[in-house]
């Protein structure tokens, strides 16, 4: 088969004889098998009819050059063989004088396996030959690389997008052959064959392409565009895909092998990692919580002034402290249906986890997650007020009705701009226990102190001690009020009795012996008193369960006796 090279007449770039238009400059060489005359033909023949793929790589390059543009390899095989041949050992030529009837029959008239030489290419006598080749240095013959590293800059993705990568693969071609065109490399010394003048040439490129790599690769390491990273197919091929084919396989550009994306971004993970560390670790201004206390919104027009008329109408809320406010933190709404009991905690107890993180974190108050909040500065709440109970009755806004509940503490909340537009009232209430716990932070963090003693709340116990009548122990006792009875957390027990004539006091392990007011003790208060031998009365005294035993265990490491 004849293989023939021919210059374009508009660029004089090298093509092969059978070429329809320069992949060059779009000159059209044959207009006839076109299909058209050449001033009627489009600028650039449709991809499918001027593209072919190449044998190495598979890239789709133009149909009119020697050496595909990305892997450097032949698209022709009989070019491939005789650049082989020639690299392999080039026969010795022997060259003998012509004349020019010769020359002419000999350019005129060649065999099937001779190349033709086209227009303005002649035959040069050997002297000429051999004078050029000892003024030319010696070309280094090299073999075709049979692994070509990919480009730095080529951008892959996976084979969901394989449509996208050949056009943007053609569109590289395009590119790298106008460059080769407005740029072109300092031309070889000729060896006065064509085909071998050819290959040289671009084993040139090739070799300078690599050195172009190298240095870029050498300035820094490559990086992904964002939104991009970098995965390599089983043979080392480096591939860029997009982030959201994570998870995904695809099928590498070069070689066609299947790779995987990783679908977890390791670094990502190290960093939230580490950031959920130092979140752990960091303490909250927010310190102290106080848990499921009764929030009542009391209208003043629809107040009904009767015992416990606002003890179940109230919403459970938190109460949270900082050194500088006090931040009240809704997890349902109003009464007590949604989120009472033990039956809704697991409702309840998640959204508060939720809000404590949120607050320990000290984000934006606004974003808080809870059904509602509101805040209170310290100057706020040096305002605050006991209401129940009253110092005075006369100085009730309940007129001294325990509306909240017997034995409750309940105190009104500051009013802040918050309220401008409300017309309910805000109350807290409390138990005993839990009042303490209140008052015990508002005087640390903003200075209010003895909240509730005025009103005849008792912030702290009073220890009252006594010895008894029979087995001579100390007894030590509590002043007990209607608040510590009414409080679920304070476990009293009775330590003893005494008499309201005459002071006698009488331990409870003595009575059930002398079976003073029967063994259980109801008709103590008939009973006659062994000291004065008046009624006994029903005196009854009360000591914390806790500080019950404890007085018990004392008594049975000394024998009963009082030191």
């Amino acid at each position: 088969m004849s293989v023939s090279i021919i210059s374009c007449p508009s660029c004089k770039n090298l093509v092969l004889s059978d070429t329809v238009q320069c992949p060059t400059c779009q000159h059209v060489l044959k207009p006839d098998h076109a299909g058209a005359n050449a001033g009627d033909l489009p600028a650039v023949v449709k991809a499918a009819e001027d593209e072919i793929e190449c044998p190495d790589c598979g890239e789709h390059v133009r149909s009119g050059l020697v050496r595909c543009w990305r892997c450097g390899g032949f698209l022709r095989q009989e070019i491939a063989e005789k650049y082989q041949k020639m690299l392999d050992g080039p026969q010795q030529v022997t060259y003998s004088l012509a004349t020019d009837s010769s020359v002419s029959d000999s350019s005129s008239t060649a065999g099937d396996d001779d190349f033709q030489l086209a227009d303005g290419l002649n035959l040069m006598s050997a002297d000429e030959v051999q004078s050029r080749q000892a003024a030319a240095p010696a070309p280094v013959a090299k073999p075709p690389a049979t692994t070509i590293s990919e480009p730095d800059s080529a951008v892959h993705e996976p084979a969901e997008a394989a449509a996208s990568t050949e056009s943007v693969s053609s569109a590289k071609s395009e590119t790298s052959e106008d460059a080769k065109s407005e740029a072109p490399a300092a031309e070889a010394p000729s060896t006065g064959d064509p085909l071998l003048d050819i290959a040289l040439q671009e084993e040139n490129e090739a070799e300078a392409r690599a050195k172009d790599r190298r240095k870029k690769k050498a300035q820094g390491e490559k990086v992904a565009m964002p939104g991009f990273l970098f995965v390599f197919c089983p043979n080392g091929h480096r591939i860029q895909v997009e982030e959201k084919y994570r998870g995904m396989t695809g099928r590498c550009p070069r070689c066609k092998s299947f790779f995987h994306v990783p679908g977890i971004d390791w670094e990502k993970k190290k960093l939230e990692a580490k950031q959920a560390e130092e979140d752990a670790a960091r303490e909250s201004k927010y310190h102290t919580w106080m848990v499921d206390r009764k929030l009542h919104h009391v209208d003043p027009t629809k107040l009904k002034l009767k015992p416990g008329s606002l003890e179940k109408e109230f919403q459970e809320v938190d109460l949270v402290f900082s050194d500088e406010s006090m931040i009240v933190v809704s997890h349902g709404k109003q009464n007590a249906g949604l989120f009472s009991g033990e039956k809704n905690k697991k409702k309840r107890d998640p959204l508060r986890e939720e809000a404590q993180e949120h607050l320990r974190l000290e984000k934006e108050l606004l974003d808080l997650p809870a059904a509602g909040h509101r805040d209170f500065l310290q100057a706020d709440m040096e305002k605050i007020t006991v209401v129940q109970p009253a110092a005075y009755i006369h100085e009730s806004i309940f007129a001294g009705v325990p509306v909240f509940g017997e034995g409750r503490i309940a105190v009104r909340l500051p009013v802040t701009d918050q309220d401008k537009d409300v017309k309910d009232v805000l109350f807290v209430s409390f138990t005993l226990s839990e009042f303490r716990e209140f008052a015990g932070a508002i005087d640390k963090l903003f200075g209010v102190k003895d909240l509730g003693q005025m009103e005849g709340v008792p912030l702290t116990d009073s220890e009252v001690k006594g010895k008894c009548h029979y087995s001579d122990r100390q007894i030590t006792s509590i002043e007990v009020t209607d608040f510590h009875k009414a409080d679920p957390e304070m476990e009293l027990e009775i330590v003893g009795r005494k008499c309201q004539a005459c002071g006698l006091v009488v331990s409870e392990d003595s009575r059930k012996k002398e079976k003073l007011g029967g063994a259980n003790g109801k008709g103590i208060a008939k009973a006659k008193c062994p000291k004065c031998q008046q009624k006994f009365g029903d005196t009854t005294l009360y000591a914390l369960k806790a500080d019950a035993e404890a007085q018990e265990a004392s008594m049975s490491e000394t024998g009963g006796l009082n030191s």
